[in-house]
């Protein structure tokens, strides 16, 4: 599933803080700070996902 950043960042903060941000045009520059709790991941990096 797909959604806008503006879509997700109508989601309560305790959902935000579970999402990381993955797919993403080249405007990325221009949301960076302003993606509430949800953090860009870059592509071919490994990340620990604590649950």
């Amino acid at each position: 599933m797909h959604s806008t950043i503006n879509e997700l960042l109508t989601l309560p903060p305790d959902l935000q803080s579970k999402i990381s941000l993955m797919h993403y045009g080249d405007t990325r520059p221009n949301w960076e700070g302003q993606t509430g709790l949800m953090p860009f991941i870059n592509q071919h990096e490994t990340y620990t996902i604590e649950t």
